[in-house]
């Protein structure tokens, strides 16, 4: 089944994880998507990988914090501009904050 075949695809937290999974299955769909995540690197692997499993995938990347809303505004201009459309946002970007709570005292 190909439910999102030829429609574009705002991910965001693409660079990883669930972000960049949904991203791969659109692809494989033949969907369009891009790909927005605040860090770089982790876009350019995902990329990466989702050429070498589909060649002919139409994923496109924007660095960008979506937690800043002119970030998240230029992020579906982008989509706009490097699609033509906007079909789907998968709002995934998640903050982490890993600490560790010093009243908690595993026995």
């Amino acid at each position: 089944m190909h439910r999102v075949a030829d429609k574009a695809a705002l991910i965001t937290g693409g660079g990883a994880g669930i972000g960049a999974a949904t991203g791969e299955l659109i692809c494989a769909e033949g969907g369009m998507a891009l790909l927005v995540d605040a860090n770089a690197d982790a876009l350019a692997g995902t990329t990466k990988a989702i050429a070498a499993k589909l060649p002919d995938a139409r994923v496109s990347t924007f660095v960008a914090d979506v937690a800043d809303p002119t970030a998240a505004v230029q992020a579906v201009a982008h989509a706009l501009q490097t699609f033509g459309r906007l079909d789907v946002l998968v709002n995934n970007a998640a903050m982490r904050q890993l600490f560790r709570d010093r009243r908690f005292h595993p026995r």
